[in-house]
């Protein structure tokens, strides 16, 4: 999962450890399949236990999920961001409904920079550099041959629970800016913009 605004810093976050065990893999190309067997073994020089190793997939498969659905939910906010830009592009002879579709546009890259931390050049700061999915991306540098500390344990519950409302405050603000504008669109003859499924409140 990565994100399409490039208004955003695109940082590479890394995914679970496998766990040791057995697997298999399939590789399937020009018509034909492969599959072959084998046994990822713990190091030696690693004292940590199954369940310790297990702990640690558990916390970087649950901070995946979240930093999953903050994505998607940034995607979502630019695919309507883009939405409206277009719109006002071909309503440039309206004042009055280009100037909604601006304050529109304006408001989702507010609520976007609390997610994700806008791009920056130099040494300039912004006031949103603490963002959901910077914050998460903290839990993904662990120590992979250890049982997560009890700081990682509680910060991340924490950090969970935080994006998670900011996640739902999102849609929930996006789901009430998007009638006033449709409105105006629908007024104007043009088509009404839709909520991806990423931004639609449960």
């Amino acid at each position: 999962m990565a994100l399409r605004d490039t208004a955003f810093q695109l940082q590479r976050v890394p995914g679970a450890a496998a766990l040791p065990g057995a697997y298999t893999v399939r590789l399937t190309a020009g018509g034909g399949a492969q599959t072959r067997r084998f046994t990822l073994r713990q190091d030696p020089r690693v004292q940590a236990t199954g369940a310790d190793l297990q702990a640690r997939f558990d916390l970087a498969t649950r901070t995946q999920g979240m930093i999953t659905e903050v994505i998607e939910t940034v995607n979502g906010l630019a695919t309507v961001r883009g939405a409206a830009a277009q719109r006002r592009g071909e309503a440039a002879a309206n004042q009055a409904l280009a100037t909604t579709l601006r304050r529109f546009e304006d408001s989702l890259a507010v609520l976007s920079r609390t997610l994700a931390t806008p791009r920056t050049t130099g040494f300039e700061g912004d006031p949103y550099a603490t963002s959901s999915l910077s914050e998460l991306g903290r839990f993904t540098y662990g120590d992979i041959n250890a049982a997560p500390s009890q700081a990682e344990r509680t910060g991340s519950v924490d950090a969970f629970a935080r994006a998670r409302r900011q996640v739902d405050a999102v849609r929930r603000a996006t789901a009430a800016l998007l009638p006033a504008v449709n409105e105006a669109l629908r007024g104007a003859g043009r088509a009404a913009i839709e909520l991806p499924g990423s931004l639609r409140t449960s």
